[in-house]
């Protein structure tokens, strides 16, 4: 049976105040569902099944889902350090390190000339223990007024893939119910 990864399928919904659901359909692998209600985080894949995201993780799941998170970072970040100037990309990037109130160190890359986000990463705790989380923004386009990266590479530990945008839609209702844990199957 060939394993060769290739292109997936993801949507992503997103909704204010702190409430995000991905799904992602993969050849050779499956559907992989997460989402965060506000206050339960959940996640569900072929390989583990369907989990409770706690501690930490839960943590950085609440971080990342808060819908107003580029606007509230003194917030959710209360101590943040410049590391200095390093290339991301091939563009000098300003790397800021932001630890959270409940959990480890984040370091962040701005691009020194546009100030956007091109990079993060963090270690935190997966379904098999530590891991580092990476993601590399790139191909910012407005939306309806808003520059919006549509190429993300993101790596953990061992495992990347990359995610690109073919569409993105704002203010489109979405059910609440839709970021609730499934019922166990």
């Amino acid at each position: 049976m060939d394993q060769t990864p290739g292109p997936a399928a993801e949507e992503i919904y997103e909704k204010a105040p702190n409430k995000q659901y991905m799904v992602t359909d993969a050849p050779n692998f499956g559907q992989a569902r997460r989402g965060f209600n506000g206050s339960v985080g959940w996640e569900d894949n072929p390989q583990s099944g369907l989990r409770d995201i706690t501690g930490p993780e839960l943590a950085a799941m609440k971080r990342d889902a808060d819908f107003y998170w580029a606007i509230k970072l003194k917030g959710l970040y209360p101590t943040m350090t410049l590391k200095g100037k390093e290339s991301v990309n091939g563009h000098d990037a300003y790397a800021i390190e932001a630890t959270p109130p409940d959990g480890a160190a984040e370091t962040m890359w701005f691009d020194a000339d546009s100030g956007f986000l091109v990079r993060t990463q963090r270690e935190g705790e997966g379904p098999n223990g530590k891991v580092t989380f990476g993601i590399t923004f790139d191909d910012y386009r407005e939306v309806d007024g808003i520059k919006l990266p549509f190429v993300m590479h993101f790596s953990m530990g061992d495992f990347a893939f990359v995610i690109k945008l073919s569409e993105v839609k704002h203010n489109v209702p979405i059910d609440d119910a839709k970021f609730d844990k499934p019922a166990s199957h």
